[in-house]
């Protein structure tokens, strides 16, 4: 509907300022999980005045209680949100984290010009894995293609001949969030934009 409420945010803790479409007794809470090493996260919780939480995701969740580390697809929280009347678009391209933006000009001046999360099919155990990957355009231009998918022979021919660097196995980009890379990013756009 035309006279549906709508909201472009840039950073999850602005959901509360988000109303409903659906109900005014929904809302969104967000708070922040920090304790000690078990457990860190963004919570976001859809709460209803008489049913209570109807709604809970935790956003970059890390911690010992935790087996391994998952990301969650910003997409599909806000897809999850819009279920419940709030339609909220995420526009956190152009407010990256200082940290962020020294990590991706490091990139540029190592030569690479675009950045990915790229699909990785593994033949020997057959299992499809997502990596982070910055990558030279003239040497791998089907990887532009955002609904195309590599093999761990391409990527790891990719990671020898220097065209391709694994940023989720290196620590120097490990701690970084990621939620925002949801495209086939140029990274001299990505600067450009964050200026």
């Amino acid at each position: 509907m035309s006279n549906d409420l709508r909201y472009e945010i840039s950073d999850w803790h602005q959901l509360p300022q988000c109303k409903s479409n659906t109900s005014r007794q929904l809302s969104i809470k967000v708070s922040d999980i920090l304790n000690d090493d078990r457990l860190s996260a963004v919570r976001i919780t859809v709460y209803h005045e008489s049913f209570g939480d109807l709604y809970t995701v935790l956003i970059n969740p890390k911690g010992t209680i935790m087996r391994g580390a998952f990301e969650i697809d910003t997409q599909k929280v806000l897809n999850d949100l819009s279920c419940f009347g709030f339609l909220v678009q995420f526009s956190q391209r152009e407010h990256l984290s200082g940290n962020m933006i020294q990590k991706l000009m490091t990139l540029q001046t190592l030569g690479f010009d675009k950045i990915r999360r790229l699909l990785v099919l593994d033949r020997k155990t057959n299992q499809k894995s997502i990596y982070i990957v910055a990558f030279m355009i003239s040497k791998l231009p089907d990887w532009i293609y955002s609904d195309y998918e590599s093999d761990m022979v391409e990527l790891t021919c990719a990671l020898q001949n220097g065209s391709a660097l694994n940023l989720s196995a290196l620590s120097y980009f490990q701690n970084l969030n990621w939620s925002w890379l949801d495209y086939v990013a140029n990274i001299d756009d990505v600067l450009r934009d964050n200026q």
